[in-house]
């Protein structure tokens, strides 16, 4: 019987410990624990409430309490020493994880290994997380810590638009918090791995763990040892909003800190434009056409990165990202009002521009299967101020698959639908683009091209695009399973075969090709 009373308390104060470590609540462990010292009846009161919570186990609790009151102040003493000298919780079961998946309303899942993050653009800033408590709060810590923004993380799954999204971040031990999915995508939002130099695994007690930095917020919305970032449509509440913690957790008086590389706003139209990158930004202009435009200089590498965001206020979409007046292919996200546009190019530019396009192409994938199908939508619109015949043409990298003529009224648009077979393809990954010329002049008509992505072509039952067919492909398929167009379970790229639903059969092609990998 005092096994199971021991469990049953030990099960109490672990959630005591987690809300400690997780910057809420060693205040009340401390007071808890102290009150069990001097306090017979505080502690038996307790134990009541830990028999009630456990009820439906029938637990039976005897023992007593002076002895257990004593064991307790032992273990208070000891927490404190371990607090005080940056180690972890002695009731932690927190774990640090290998693997970080990103999934929810996004187009194209990630599965990533925390060691792969390391090859990503890193961004680095001084902020103080702080633990919630009376008054300014209550344990904190200040780090220089460099990681991955979210906004490149949230970029490379192509968020899905909708009226309203929301970021939520699972930790090992079943702690969670979200953000909406327009703090996630600012400048200082980011995964830090790494604090003062140190890697954030090997970093003990209050600031440890793989975690969310967000400045300026209550250390609650700090989340550590993440496992799965989650978009989702909904007001989600995290484990200390569900009792009553704000949402937003704005720590009062705090001033956000400076990023390296550094945020840079400019202002266009009486509104402001902020761009990061890891490129110098020599100048800034707003064309009449609908162009943002920046001269920028850099080295030659491989990973720059490209970050603009701006009121849709300012330049309505489409948009379109050309690097030296080429085009490229760019991640958009629209969120509360904002587009953040989110690019990489791998040359020594002297241009990049942001150009509104009167094209604009969707693919319903970003993974199919060799051999299987995906359609496109092509929309083209004449904003001429006279009747247009456009000559409009779908590529595949530089291969043009559709060339059709339409001739369009003053603001009339049309769509078209494109079916591309990827039978006579090899694996790998190809951008859809669209393409007018206008046979009379136009103006802008330079720009309006538009590019959608990539396209992933793999192995039929590769749900996830990492190249492997493996179980976590056949669970995504399954949980789908009965899902239509339209549905919120439905996910165009787990409908293998495209007939606008998930059904046994895709469940069946992932399972043929299981264990296949490229």
């Amino acid at each position: 019987m005092r096994e199971l009373a021991g469990k049953a308390l030990l099960t109490e104060f672990q959630i005591f410990s987690q809300a400690g470590f997780r910057c809420v609540s060693w205040l009340e462990l401390g007071t808890l624990m102290q009150l069990m010292c001097v306090s017979k009846s505080v502690y038996m009161t307790y134990v009541i409430l830990v028999i009630r919570k456990n009820k439906t186990n029938e637990l039976r609790m005897k023992t007593r309490p002076l002895l257990f009151a004593a064991l307790m102040c032992a273990v208070l003493i000891s927490s404190l020493f371990l607090v005080e000298n940056g180690l972890k919780a002695v009731f932690s079961t927190m774990e640090t994880p290998s693997w970080l998946t990103i999934s929810g309303l996004v187009e194209n899942p990630l599965n990533l290994t925390y060691a792969s993050l390391w090859n990503l653009p890193l961004l680095s800033e001084v902020a103080t997380l702080q633990c919630v408590g009376g008054g300014q709060g209550g344990l904190s810590v200040t780090y220089n810590w460099t990681g991955v923004p979210l906004f490149y993380l949230l970029s490379m799954t192509r968020v899905m638009p909708g009226a309203y999204r929301k970021v939520v971040f699972n930790a090992t031990d079943g702690f969670s918090s979200s953000i909406p999915l327009a703090t996630a995508m600012d400048t200082t939002t980011m995964l830090g791995l790494e604090a003062n130099g140190t890697d954030l695994k090997l970093v003990g007690g209050l600031g440890g763990g793989y975690r969310i930095v967000l400045p300026c917020r209550w250390g609650y919305k700090w989340v550590s040892n993440v496992k799965d970032i989650i978009v989702v449509d909904y007001d989600y509440k995290g484990t200390y909003e569900r009792i009553g913690f704000s949402d937003e957790a704005l720590r009062p008086n705090c001033t956000v800190p400076p990023t390296i590389p550094p945020i840079e706003s400019f202002t266009a139209a009486n509104y402001s434009v902020h761009a990061l990158t890891n490129s110098l930004i020599k100048s800034f202009n707003l064309n009449p056409d609908k162009l943002l435009g920046f001269d920028v200089s850099g080295l030659e590498q491989n990973n720059t990165y490209f970050y603009v965001a701006f009121p849709e206020e300012l330049m309505q979409g489409p948009y379109q990202v050309y690097v030296d007046h080429s085009p490229i292919g760019q991640s958009r996200i629209d969120a509360n009002g904002n587009m953040y546009v989110v690019f990489t190019y791998a040359n020594n530019a002297s241009t990049v521009e942001i150009v509104h396009t009167s094209v604009n192409v969707t693919t319903s994938k970003t993974v199919v299967g060799l051999g299987y199908t995906l359609s496109a939508n092509c929309t083209v619109r004449n904003e001429a101020n006279l009747s247009e015949t456009l000559n409009v043409t779908l590529y595949v990298n530089s291969t043009s698959t559709l060339l059709q003529v339409l001739t369009l009224q003053s603001g009339g648009s049309s769509t078209l639908i494109f079916t591309w077979n990827t039978t006579s393809y090899a694996y790998g990954k190809y951008d859809v683009s669209a393409m007018t010329n206008a046979t009379q002049a136009e103006t802008g008509a330079e720009y309006n091209t538009y590019i959608d992505g990539t396209i992933f072509v793999t192995i039929p039952g590769d749900v996830n695009g990492d190249g492997k067919v493996r179980i976590d492909d056949i669970l995504a398929v399954s949980q789908a399973f009965g899902s239509n167009v339209g549905d919120s379970r439905y996910r165009a790229n787990l409908d293998i075969n495209s007939d606008q639903r998930t059904r046994v059969d895709d469940v069946l092609v992932a399972a043929q090709h299981f264990g296949q990998g490229l």
